[in-house]
């Protein structure tokens, strides 16, 4: 087998170590593509295995310049003070753009109604079986609602105590839970920005939803 393309690969760790065997005997790059819905390297098993031998390009969901098909790229063009300014997107149009979120297959839906049924089976499938595959979890039925209330702090500091406290979980798991959210690719907890770096690290961050399109059906 010169190439193989892997999807889900969390989900068949035992190929794992075939993979591992199969490239140190044949070191030329690009013999598998391995994809997934988690963070690969937040694996014990992916991760022990392919220390060393593999490249990560993580897709995010589309950017509105993606979705626009505008050109240039924004934080290069931000650095260089050459920031283009097109039409302002308000009222009912930001509207419509935040609650369509980024997802190609939720953005293919042309209605309301339809983006929303996918974004709500999308959550679903992420708690009922990708959680599973990341994490061992005793509290797997509070999930969905400590999704939902992780939605309603975006871009707030972050408070492991008064997010748990809502649905009775310490502070401790909470923190492992929003973790694993962070590993499936819906939130992330961001440092603050100081030109002192120690700051940087030590001061609270913030939480955010990678896309806004998930927390609406929440």
């Amino acid at each position: 087998m010169d190439r193989a393309i892997i999807d889900e690969v969390q989900r068949a760790p035992e190929l794992l170590l075939a993979i591992k065997e199969s490239v140190d005997t044949d070191q030329r790059p690009g013999g598998f593509l391995l994809t997934g819905s988690a963070n690969l390297m937040t694996l014990p098993r992916v991760a022990d295995s392919r220390a060393g031998r593999m490249e990560v390009v993580r897709l995010l969901p589309l950017a509105q310049s993606e979705i626009r098909s505008a050109e240039g790229n924004f934080l290069l063009d931000a650095f260089r003070n050459e920031v283009k300014t097109g039409d302002a997107v308000i009222g009912d149009a930001l509207v419509t753009t935040v609650l369509a979120g980024g997802y190609p297959e939720a953005l293919g839906r042309k209605t309301w109604s339809r983006r929303q049924d996918w974004y709500m089976h999308y959550i679903q499938a992420i708690v009922q079986r990708d959680v599973r595959d990341v994490a061992q979890i005793e509290q797997i039925a509070q999930m969905p609602r400590l999704l939902r209330i992780l939605a309603e702090h975006s871009g707030q500091l972050v408070n492991y105590s008064g997010i748990g406290a809502a649905i009775g979980m310490n502070h401790i798991t909470t923190q492992k839970y929003v973790g694993i959210f962070e590993n499936l690719f819906l939130a992330r907890t961001l440092q603050p920005w100081f030109s002192n770096k120690l700051k940087r690290l030590t001061k609270t961050p913030k939480v955010h939803f990678l896309d806004s399109g998930p927390r609406v059906p929440s």
